[in-house]
């Protein structure tokens, strides 16, 4: 029965995935040893940094005074607080963002070789979560519709119901 091409045969000793020439054995265990996934070269772009608890604090801080405002289900004038872990989340995403945006700024689209840079994927991915997170909050229309906010008239579904059914008893 022949073997199957490509696949690792058995009993496979772990140095013999490397070079029998000494000079390329090296070169590739220390590619092994820098590793982490980017090749060890360092991350600048700020997508993957931790981000400072005090930043944190400050941005959630703001994005929860601006949705007080403007959110379509609110509390005593407040966001509830059960929206909490969602607004923490939007705040920190929005670091984020605003991280590699500025990186973007800084060094361009495209790298020097005119090739575009991997980060604007995660640009793209960033704002699909901002947007995410924004519908859960109840900011667009769709899921205002969804949990029977009707943000013109500032009356829930139910409101409107009960109101109408008033108005065709009274007349």
């Amino acid at each position: 029965m022949a073997e199957r091409r490509g696949r690792k045969k058995p009993n496979r000793t772990p140095s013999s995935y490397v070079s029998r020439d000494p000079v390329k054995a090296l070169a590739q265990r220390n590619n092994l040893r820098r590793g982490g996934g980017n090749g060890g070269k360092t991350v600048s772009h700020g997508r993957w940094a931790a981000i400072a608890q005090t930043d944190l604090d400050a941005r959630t801080r703001e994005v929860f005074e601006a949705l007080s405002v403007d959110a379509p289900v609110r509390e005593n004038d407040a966001l509830p607080a059960a929206d909490a872990l969602i607004v923490a989340e939007l705040a920190r995403t929005l670091i984020l963002r605003d991280r590699v945006v500025d990186y973007l700024n800084r060094r361009g689209l495209e790298h020097e070789d005119g090739g575009v840079r991997p980060v604007l994927g995660e640009v793209s991915k960033l704002n699909t979560h901002i947007l995410s997170l924004a519908e859960s909050l109840g900011m667009s229309p769709r899921s205002r519709v969804r949990i029977g906010v009707d943000i013109v008239r500032g009356m829930s579904a139910a409101e409107a119901f009960t109101a109408k059914l008033q108005g065709r008893g009274d007349g």
